[in-house]
């Protein structure tokens, strides 16, 4: 079983960049799915 209190305290987030670019098929592709998802006040 696990602690959530240590697990929320240990959590961190790395970001890090490529300096290459996405491809644009992956970047429409990504796009596309998104708009399919709820919106956040679930108002159009």
């Amino acid at each position: 079983m696990f602690d959530l209190d240590q697990t929320i305290k240990d959590r961190h987030s790395t970001r890090k960049f490529l300096s290459k670019p996405v491809p644009r098929n992956l970047l429409d592709e990504a796009l596309a799915l998104a708009q399919l998802e709820p919106s956040n006040s679930n108002t159009l």
